[in-house]
């Protein structure tokens, strides 16, 4: 026992110390062994690596620069190309790096190239809109799931593509763009690129020294400073300005690239390094008991099944010969405060069902009951608000908003659905049917001309005189599927004062319509075609 204390006391260089302390030959008996940090492997980065780095960083500014150029139009051919162009990156890398993935990742790879279509095909904003949130979704789930390194739900892999791992190898892009190949190590090669970049940095650092000089100098001399107000108007205002908005939009799309190009590499990265790396702590997220579950849900089912009945009576014995009683204030009030509710309740379910405790690998039988209960309450909602659109509609008329929120809420009667089918095939899974539903709805909305069919039924049920005339400001709001409509609604109208708002809607979207790389688009192109032959004269 001395003897080792004074071996230890011996030592004085307290990394030969740890070494010879963490080396099994040099256990001590009778001491605590300071145990080893594990070290991180090192990034290896190769040619492939740095074409995949670039390509990276390209998306990057692709993407920053469809943000900026379609926020009103919800992106065009550029757009298509961008997610388009994604989806390949993360598919090639995936299969560069190893990670093959499974069927499922597959048919996210198809879910994601139908969905990216879509820009080239519709001008419907909303549609594109939605289609840009799920794609950028779909790309991170697929990159993320083709190695998982565990097997937790759908929504806990989501949020780790999303918001750890592709964060735990930000910087990666920069050690592939940037590394030295071992073609490259002392060779010439690597003192040209070397030289290039020093000279290039050298330009940059002296721009604002001399622009500071060429002030001066032009304060001193008017024809020098007439020579370069000359330059600068002639120049610098065509070729100067779209410089440097580039220039600052690529320097604030970098993180973009930084982003697709980890979410990639990070996975590789755990793949290949699983056996040193630790891997993320795996917790328990059920621990709610199903008494507290089924206490939570009680108060709730009874107002509901209250709310549903009074609903119902309402509607089905009302006397409508009552000069009190209006289809149209009915209809009007509470539709989006149900479809709020609905939503709340789809949440609700959703956390309990995911943070009830299991009983033989599936919920307590009384959950489910109340599940069932309270499922079959929120469809009764979602009965009662459809029917308030509905009416609304046939009052009204069609508008892109009433359609849309019609659709989402029979999508949500779909996937409460399919909640109480989980209730006896526990093996259900929730998220991947509401993510295929979803992409086939989008998918179905991209294929059909919806603003185009309101547009049609508007003009059909006024002819009838069913509903009064949708206005111009309506009219408006329709996409570019809807114009071949009113193109050929001239025909069959007879209102002149109809007539003339259609005639100055159609020479209004020709001269304030403009097709560009940002917002091109089959439908689009196709009406600009029929909006040809209309002139202002």
């Amino acid at each position: 026992m001395e003897n080792n204390y004074f071996q230890r006391k011996n030592f004085q260089n307290t990394a030969e110390f740890l070494r010879r302390d963490n080396d099994p030959s040099n256990v001590m008996n009778g001491y605590y062994r300071i145990p080893a940090h594990p070290v991180k492997p090192p990034e290896v980065y190769d040619a492939k690596d740095r074409l995949f780095g670039f390509t990276a960083i390209v998306l990057g500014f692709v993407m920053l620069k469809v943000i900026l150029n379609s926020r009103y139009s919800g992106g065009g051919f550029l757009s298509f190309v961008l997610f388009l162009g994604i989806a390949i990156f993360n598919y090639q890398y995936c299969n560069k790096m190893g990670m093959k993935g499974t069927r499922e990742t597959k048919a996210v790879f198809v879910i994601c190239v139908m969905l990216s279509s879509s820009f080239l095909i519709t001008d419907n904003y909303y549609v594109k809109t939605i289609d840009f949130w799920i794609l950028l979704l779909s790309n991170l789930y697929f990159v993320y799931a083709s190695y998982s390194s565990n097997r937790n739900s759908i929504i806990s892999n989501l949020f780790n593509a999303v918001l750890i791992s592709p964060f735990s190898e930000f910087g990666s892009v920069f050690g592939a763009v940037f590394h030295k190949t071992a073609k490259e190590n002392g060779n010439r090669k690597s003192i040209k690129t070397s030289a290039i970049v020093s000279a290039v940095l050298g330009v940059v650092f002296s721009i604002p020294l001399c622009a500071v000089v060429v002030v001066l100098l032009s304060s001193s001399d008017s024809n020098f400073g007439s020579f370069f107000e000359n330059f600068f108007e002639r120049y610098y205002r065509r070729i100067g300005h779209i410089i440097w908005v580039n220039f600052f939009t690529f320097a604030f799309s970098i993180p973009i690239g930084m982003f697709i190009f980890s979410a990639v590499y990070s996975r590789a990265y755990a793949m290949k390094n699983r056996d040193k790396l630790e891997s993320f702590p795996k917790t328990n997220c059920r621990i709610i008991p199903a008494s507290a579950c089924n206490a939570f849900l009680t108060p709730l089912t009874v107002i509901y099944a209250a709310f549903v009945l009074i609903q119902i009576s309402y509607l089905f014995n009302v006397d409508t010969d009552n000069v009190n009683f209006s289809y149209s204030d009915y209809a009007r009030n509470g539709f989006f405060e149900l479809c709020f509710v609905t939503l709340i309740n789809l949440s609700v379910i959703a956390a309990v069902m995911f943070f009830s405790k299991l009983k033989e690998k599936s919920l307590p039988l009384s959950v489910r009951v109340f599940t069932v209960i309270f499922s079959s309450l929120t469809i009764g909602l979602i009965v009662t608000a459809l029917v308030k659109m509905i009416m609304y509609i046939k009052i009204y008329g069609m508008t892109p908003k009433r359609v849309y929120t019609s659709v989402f809420m029979i999508y949500l009667f779909v996937m409460f659905i399919v909640l109480i089918c989980k209730q006896f095939r526990f093996g259900i899974s929730f998220t991947r049917v509401a993510y295929v539903l979803a992409a086939a709805v989008l998918i179905l909305m991209t294929i059909i001309p919806v603003d185009g069919l309101i547009a049609n039924y508007n003009i059909e049920k006024y002819i009838s005189g069913e509903i009064d005339w949708m206005g111009k400001s309506a009219m408006y709001e329709l996409d570019s599927s809807a114009i071949g409509v009113f193109d050929k609604s001239r025909k069959v109208l007879s209102d002149d004062n109809v007539l003339w708002e259609i005639d100055n809607y159609l020479y209004g979207k020709k001269h304030s319509r403009s097709i560009d790389i940002y917002n091109f688009n089959i439908s689009r192109f196709l009406s600009s075609q029929i909006l040809s032959k209309y002139t202002s004269e």
